[in-house]
Parts: C-alpha cells; sequence; structure tokens
C-alpha cells in the first residue's frame, strides 16, 4: 500500500499500471481503473462517474478504485470497498436520498475516515449544517456536493 504522499507523486505508469488518466480543468485529475466498479457508470440510479469528473474539474486528484473482494480476509483491514482515493485518502461516495446521517454512518460502517456526499438540492443548508451540527458519532471527513459547489467540513 502507498502512503498519501507517494499516491500523489507515484510515476503513474510504473506504479498504477492498468489506469488511465483523464485531465480536469484546474489541475485536476482521475485515474480509471481498467475493470471499473459496477457503480461507476452502469448504476442508473447512482453512478460515481460524473462525481468524480465534477470533482477533477475543480481540482481534485482522484483513483477510482476497482470492487476489492477479498480486503479483510487478505490484508486484515477493517474497511470495506472505498470508492476512490481523492488527495490520496480512502473515501466513498454516498448519494443522499432521504437522510444525510444515514449516509455518514454508512461510511462510519465500512470504517472510512473520509467521505463524499452528493446531497441533492431538495436539502438545504439549514437542513444540512443540522445534521453536522449534532453529528455524534465520531470523526469523518466529508466533502459533499450541494447545488454545483464543492464544501468540506469535518464531524468530531
Amino acid at each position: 500500500m502507498f502512503n498519501r504522499d507517494e499516491n500523489l507523486v507515484a510515476d503513474f505508469d510504473k506504479i498504477w499500471n492498468g489506469y488511465t488518466r483523464y485531465n480536469g480543468k484546474k489541475g485536476g485529475w482521475y485515474d480509471l481503473c481498467d475493470i471499473a466498479p459496477d457503480d461507476w457508470q452502469d448504476n442508473k440510479k447512482h453512478p460515481n462517474k460524473p462525481i468524480v469528473e465534477f470533482l477533477a474539474e475543480n481540482g481534485y486528484n482522484i483513483k477510482v478504485l476497482p470492487a476489492l473482494d477479498n480486503i479483510k480476509s487478505k490484508y486484515e483491514v477493517e474497511w470495506s470497498n472505498p470508492d476512490v482515493l481523492v488527495n490520496g485518502f480512502l473515501s466513498d461516495i454516498k448519494n443522499v436520498e432521504e437522510s444525510i446521517k444515514s449516509r455518514l454512518k454508512s461510511a462510519k460502517t465500512q470504517k472510512l475516515t473520509h467521505v463524499i456526499l452528493n446531497i441533492p438540492a431538495s436539502f438545504s443548508d439549514a437542513d444540512i449544517q443540522k445534521v453536522f451540527s449534532t453529528w455524534t458519532h465520531g470523526r469523518l471527513d466529508v466533502l459533499y456536493i450541494h447545488n454545483g459547489t464543492i464544501y468540506r467540513h469535518k464531524l468530531t
């Protein structure tokens, strides 16, 4: 496994074989593995591709990870199938439908410390801040997209 710094400066062609780089604006990019995960674009209800593309267009560096079926048994690690590395941090992409809190709890269940939320316009800024201000389930670094803007919030 690479640490965050090695991941960001790694020689793309030598270390990340089987990935294709897509450059965005503002210096961002994303690398897509040859075997894209099911939720990349085939999941018609909640594809991750437009979220990753939006982040890359806005300066984020992302590696889209393939589905990892044997993490727990092979590496004895307690997280399951994160979607991406964002600026070197394992993260999962969560599309909010009804409950922001349930999506945050889902990330905690995966043992992740970083999550990307795609929050629809039907949620107000007040709705979002209420959930964040009442969060009591541990540390979580949240990158969220709401009304075409990217925000970052650290929950404790």
